[in-house]
């Protein structure tokens, strides 16, 4: 049973636990199986653990009423803890799906890393190898991982924890230790010899060896002695009396304890069921599978291995006595493989929202088609998207004739995604400013609407159980009239500043990277003298940012336009020209002053003409 260290607990910890004081510093004896929670409270009430109060968070995966505890995220964020009398330690720790480790040292030692903490609650125990007094400290890596707690174990009693008995080619059995009544025996398959046995032993706590040594003849029980000392020396900690036996009759025993593919035991595996069927994840390898007969007298002919799939793999057992046999099988098919659609992007720069699903009418998944959303500008031409820019995660994409975009496997099997592309009806400028409530159609993102983030925006990490990036999580569109500039306001539940990155009709604004937290505002030129498509897309790797309400300035600039040239805009200084179209330039006087195919060209003060298609021109005064 766990104890857990309340605030009490820490400030009474010299009496009831026992503490030492070295040098100034407070060392603390730990109890076996002794549990302290790293909360904020605990450690600042302890003097036997520091940590900087600046680097707490608040976690419930570990810790159900939400206790503020150690998130360590790198090496200068670290918890030390001065123990005594620790033999091993258990850390529970909250990580995330992507790789995220912790070291840890003792007295200044090495510092050792750990493996990964996989997220929600996980445990892993280490040993101190020094039972005196311990610097312990616990680091960061790269990545939070969040200190739950930690329990301690004091060392165990001497004994003999493990009296392994060899038996046939590399097989060992395990004996059964009663360390009470200071016995092991074990009873060996029928016909064993006797004579000649060398068990391998492994001994606990404060034992050191154990005599005797090497084969011994256990015809007659043997008795093992335990010492404190290296070399069996001086008074014997424990002895134990040593009992073989073998079994009377040959083993009519023909079942397995277990079968694994790839090292993974069968699931609902049971020794009298003999047939099996298994679904393996998609890998470009054969499995590989192995058995284990419940009984080491028992013997398994060669299994023989798939080489394609879907197949059918036999295992027949003998029994010790040679003639009783059972026979398993194992039916094994393999997924298909992984056909995913990472991004499309299309000729007016938005980045479609990408689902690798659909939703049936029942409610229930399928996985075998997915969906392809992007918008645009009502009233300009509907973008399109080409196989070049197009991404797969796993597999090759392509467009087929009916417009819908094709990925392919590594096993040549297809995942058809349906395309819809939709146009928007722009929010037109007005000097009143807008408080989001969710019902905004000219707002587009694939995260949605929140009372306390407002249109909100995730974190910019894609993951195979959350595809933020892909499924538009990470970006908002917000389709906007002719206008000067916009201002948004960041919503109530943003408490951080948020990297973003900002772009108008594909443009991107450089001067702005920042969407502050609350209170804050961003205010974004878009000079257009025609409807803009604004997108804002997250560039961190935690945490959401949102916006509550959105002012639309009216546009100062005059001009003239004939709007039959839908790809090209103007925002006060500079034609914006995504397609790369060849756009012709004149001044009043007629003489044309620019001919070229930028998608970005600066303009001085002064009147234009500009011509980019036959018989299409726009008339443009810039300020």
């Amino acid at each position: 049973m766990k104890k857990v260290i309340t605030k009490m607990l820490a400030l009474t910890a010299l009496v009831l636990f026992g503490a030492g004081n070295v040098n100034g510093q407070t060392y603390h004896a730990i109890t076996d199986g002794e549990y302290i929670e790293l909360s904020q409270t605990n450690i600042e009430a302890s003097d036997w653990i520091t940590y900087d109060a600046a680097n707490y968070s608040s976690r419930t995966k570990c810790n159900e009423a939400g206790a503020t505890i150690p998130n360590l995220s790198k090496t200068d964020r670290y918890v030390t803890l001065y123990i005594s009398g620790c033999e091993s330690f258990t850390i529970q720790a909250d990580g995330n799906n992507s790789p995220r480790y912790l070291t840890y040292s003792i007295n200044d030692g090495t510092a050792i890393q750990t493996a990964a903490w996989p997220n929600n609650c996980n445990e892993q125990t280490f040993s101190t190898e020094n039972t005196g007094d311990i610097k312990l400290v616990i680091a960061g890596v790269n990545g939070s991982v969040y200190l739950s707690g930690i329990t301690f174990f004091a060392p165990s009693a001497p004994a003999i924890s493990s009296f392994q008995v060899p038996y046939g080619d590399g097989e060992y059995i395990a004996a059964t230790i009663d360390n009470e009544n200071s016995t092991i025996s074990a009873e060996l398959p029928y016909g064993t010899d006797l004579t000649n046995i060398e068990p391998v032993i492994t001994l606990q706590g404060t034992a050191k060896s154990y005599s005797p040594t090497g084969a011994q003849n256990f015809s007659s029980p043997v008795e093992y002695s335990i010492f404190a000392s290296e070399d069996a020396s001086g008074e014997a900690l424990k002895t134990y009396t040593v009992t073989l036996t073998t079994e009377q009759t040959a083993s009519t025993d023909a079942t397995l304890s277990s079968i694994t593919i790839n090292g993974t035991a069968i699931e609902g595996f049971d020794a009298n069921t003999t047939e099996y069927s298994v679904v393996l994840p998609y890998s470009a390898t054969m499995p590989v599978v192995a058995a284990t007969t419940t009984d080491v007298a028992a013997s398994i002919a060669t299994i023989t291995q798939p080489t394609s799939l879907p197949a059918t793999v036999t295992i027949t057992v003998t029994a010790g006595d040679g003639t009783t046999t059972k026979t398993y099988t194992v039916n094994i098919s393999m997924e298909t493989a992984p056909k995913v659609l990472k991004e499309a992007v299309y000729s007016n720069g938005f980045k479609a929202f990408i689902k690798q699903s659909v939703t049936n009418g029942d409610g229930t998944t399928d996985d075998s088609q997915g969906t392809v959303t992007a918008y645009y500008l009502a009233g300009t031409t509907a973008p399109t998207v080409s196989a070049e820019n197009l991404t797969c995660e796993s597999g090759s994409a392509a467009i087929d004739e009916e417009g819908n975009i094709v990925v392919t496997g590594e096993d040549n099997t297809t995942k058809i995604f349906t395309v819809n592309v939709e146009a928007v009806e722009p929010q037109a400028a007005s000097s009143a400013t807008i408080t989001f409530d969710g019902t905004e159609t000219w707002i587009k993102n694939g995260y949605g609407y929140d009372s306390s983030k407002g249109w909100k925006f995730s974190k910019n990490v894609e993951e195979s159980s959350n595809r933020r990036i892909s499924e538009g999580k990470t970006r908002i569109y917000f389709f906007v009239g002719a206008c000067k500039e916009v201002t948004l306001t960041t919503a109530s539940g943003i408490t951080s500043d948020r990297d973003i990155t900002v772009a108008v009709n594909n443009v991107n604004i450089p001067d702005i990277t920042t969407a502050p937290k609350t209170p804050g505002s961003i205010t974004i030129p878009v000079n257009s003298t025609s409807p803009a498509m604004i997108e804002i897309v997250s560039a961190q790797t935690s945490g959401d940012g949102g916006f509550s309400s959105i002012s639309i300035a009216p546009n100062s600039t005059t001009g003239l336009q004939q709007v039959a040239i839908s790809s090209i805009s103007f925002n006060g200084k500079q034609i914006l020209n995504p397609e790369g179209l060849q756009v012709s330039v004149f001044d009043a006087t007629g003489r044309m002053v620019i001919n070229s195919n930028n998608t970005a060209i600066s303009l001085s003060q002064g009147a234009y003409i500009v011509k980019a298609a036959q018989s299409t021109l726009k008339v443009i005064v810039a300020e």
